[in-house]
C-alpha cells in the first residue's frame, strides 16, 4: 500500500506462542547469550506482546489471489506473503490489483482504483505522525482511511482547482510530478515488471485497464483490512464498478534459542468480492473529500461564499456564522492530529485557513485610513486560500502598498484592475 503498513484487525494481535524448546521469551538469559542477543530478544518480545502458554502451530500461508467478472470488466488480485522486495526488513504481502474493462458498456473517460485501509498493532489502532498525521483526520467508520501518502498532499485551495483525487495511484503521480511517465517498475517473483499508474478508460475505440502495485508491510506485527474499489467517471457522474476486500495479519515468532532467529508468517488471510463498496469504504472516501477541500465546509467554494456574505453589510451576520462554522470544522480536524511536533505540520496548514478568515473579518471591521481603505478594496473578488496556506493572491505578490496617494501609479492600477 502507499502507506507501507496498512488495515483493520478483526482477529486481534498475533499471540506469542511458547516455543517447543528453549526458554520462554523474556526469561533470564543463559550464560551463552550475549547482552546484544538479550536486548534483541527483548525487543522482539515487546513487539509481540504477552506470552501464551499454548503450544503454537505453524500457520498455513496462502496467497491472496482471485478474480471476479463484473458487468463492466474483470477485477483481480494477486498478493503473496514475504519480505517487502525493496526492503528486506519489513514483512507482509506484495502484489498486483488490476481491473480490465470489457468492450461493452458505458463510456468512462477515467477509471481509477480507490483503496481504503485500517491498521492495528498490538490490538490497537495504529497512530500516524508527522507528514502522515493527516491520516488521523482521514479516518472514518472503522478507523479506515484512504490509502494515500500524507507526505506531499495538500488541501485544495482554489475553486478553479480540480478535486484532490482519492485514487491510490494519484499520490504516486503527485510524487513524480505532472509529467509522470505512467509506469513504475516492481519486482515480481524475482523479476521486474512494469505497472501502469495512469487511470484506465473505456471509449468506443479502446479499453485500457487500471492497476496498482501494493506492498503493505511493517517491521512489527500488524493486522490489515483493505478494500479496493473500481471508480469510473461516466459523463458527469461517478459509478462503482466492483470492489474487492482483503485482509491478513503478520505474525512474528521469536527464536527458540539464543542462537536462533525470529521467523515471520501471515495468518487469517481473507478475500471477497462485491458489486458495491462497503459503507465503511464509502465513509472513508467521503471523509477524505471533506478534509482535502473537495466538498464540505473547508472547500474553497464554502470559504469564498462565507467571505462574500461577510463582505456585504446586509448579510454580515450570516457571513459571520458561516465563518464560525468553518473555523469550528478546522478546530475539529486539528483535534484529531497528534499533539506536539508529531502533528505540527498539518496543524499549521489547517490553522492557516482559520487565520485567513480571522484576518478577513479584522480587515473589514477594523477602522482604516484612506490609504488602507483603497488597498482593502483593490480587488474585484476576495483572495482564495492556496494549498500552501498563503492567503495572498497574485496581485499582492506583484504590487507594494503605496506610502502615499502621490506614490500611486494610476496606469499600473488600471492594468491590475483595481
Amino acid at each position: 500500500m502507499a502507506l507501507h503498513t496498512a488495515g483493520v484487525d478483526a482477529h486481534g494481535p498475533a499471540a506469542l506462542q511458547r516455543p517447543a524448546t528453549g526458554r520462554p521469551p523474556g526469561s533470564a538469559r543463559s550464560v551463552d547469550e550475549s547482552p546484544r542477543q538479550l536486548a534483541q530478544r527483548r525487543q522482539i518480545q515487546a513487539a509481540l506482546g504477552p506470552t501464551s502458554s499454548v503450544q503454537a502451530q505453524a500457520p498455513i500461508q496462502r496467497a491472496i489471489k482471485g478474480e471476479r467478472t463484473f458487468a463492466n470488466g474483470i477485477l483481480s488480485i494477486d498478493m503473496e506473503p514475504g519480505h517487502r522486495l525493496d526492503s528486506g526488513e519489513s514483512y507482509g504481502e506484495e502484489g498486483l490489483i488490476r481491473f480490465e474493462p470489457n468492450a461493452q458498456g458505458p463510456r468512462a473517460d477515467v477509471i481509477e482504483l480507490v483503496q481504503t485501509v485500517a491498521v492495528t498493532g498490538k490490538g490497537k489502532d495504529v497512530q500516524w505522525t508527522e507528514e502522515e498525521a493527516i491520516r488521523e483526520v482521514w479516518k472514518a467508520g472503522d478507523k479506515r482511511f484512504v490509502d494515500q501518502k500524507g507526505e506531499g498532499a495538500s488541501i485544495r485551495g482554489y475553486a478553479s482547482q480540480g478535486p484532490v483525487s482519492p485514487a491510490y495511484n494519484a499520490s504516486i503521480r503527485r510524487e513524480k510530478g505532472e509529467n509522470v511517465a505512467g509506469a513504475e517498475r516492481h519486482k515480481d517473483k524475482g523479476k521486474y515488471r512494469t505497472v501502469n499508474v495512469e487511470p484506465g478508460h473505456r471509449t468506443e475505440r479502446s479499453a485500457k485497464p487500471v492497476e496498482l502495485w501494493d506492498h503493505p508491510s511493517a517491521t512489527e506485527p500488524r493486522s490489515y483490512s483493505f478494500e479496493t474499489g473500481v471508480l469510473a467517471q461516466v459523463g458527469d457522474q461517478q459509478a462503482d464498478w466492483g470492489s474487492v476486500r482483503w485482509s491478513f495479519r503478520t505474525v512474528l515468532k521469536p527464536p527458540s534459542s539464543s542462537t536462533g532467529s525470529p521467523t515471520w508468517s501471515v495468518a487469517d488471510e481473507n478475500l471477497s468480492f462485491d458489486e458495491k463498496p462497503s459503507e465503511n469504504h464509502v465513509a472513508a472516501v467521503r471523509r477524505f473529500d471533506e478534509v482535502m477541500g473537495n466538498t464540505g465546509l473547508i472547500s474553497p467554494e464554502s470559504i469564498n461564499a462565507a467571505r462574500d456574505l461577510f463582505s456585504d453589510p446586509k448579510s454580515r451576520e450570516k457571513g459571520r456564522a458561516a465563518i464560525q462554522a468553518i473555523t469550528s470544522k478546522v478546530r475539529e480536524y486539528q483535534a484529531k492530529l497528534p499533539v506536539g511536533k508529531d502533528g505540527a505540520a498539518w496543524h499549521g496548514r489547517l490553522d492557516e485557513i482559520a487565520k485567513g478568515l480571522a484576518t478577513h473579518i479584522a480587515n473589514i471591521e477594523a477602522p482604516t485610513s484612506p490609504k488602507d481603505d483603497l488597498w482593502a478594496n483593490s480587488t474585484s473578488s476576495l483572495p482564495q486560500i492556496p494549498s500552501n496556506g498563503d492567503t495572498r493572491d497574485e496581485a499582492d505578490e506583484q504590487v507594494e502598498v503605496p506610502d502615499s496617494w502621490e506614490d500611486i501609479d494610476l496606469e499600473a492600477v488600471e492594468e491590475l484592475k483595481i
